[in-house]
């Protein structure tokens, strides 16, 4: 199983530059698709119920004060490392669908949509 950091990098690997709010929404709805359709979790970090729609804290804390965050700069804690080729073609395949489904909605309208479900 791979690691909600790594889910992160490769979402921002296939995004570029993007809000840490969209990459946020973007981490929860692979998360909740990979249950759907496989029965399995991506990662065993949980989210937490915020104003602004779901948060995987351990993330957000890598982001704090951010409003924007590129490729290359998710740094994690020295306990841990983002590992290459961590994600199965399987479940690369998973993010990117997801990737490409929300592609043209802001952190906000995710956000939205959060709330709505």
């Amino acid at each position: 199983m791979t690691t909600i950091f790594n889910v992160a990098a490769y979402i921002l690997d296939i995004t570029g530059t993007i809000a840490t709010m969209k990459l946020q929404k973007l981490a929860y709805y692979s998360q909740a698709y990979s249950l759907a359709t496989t029965g399995y979790p991506l990662f065993n970090e949980d989210f937490q119920a915020w104003r602004n729609g779901p948060v995987y804290p351990e993330l957000f804390a890598l982001h704090r004060g951010k409003f924007l965050i590129r490729k290359g700069e998710l740094v994690l804690p020295n306990t841990e490392k983002l590992q290459d080729n961590s994600l199965t073609d399987v479940q690369k395949i998973l993010v990117e669908k997801v990737c490409e489904k929300f592609a043209g909605y802001s952190g906000s309208d995710l956000s939205a949509m959060t709330h709505s479900e």
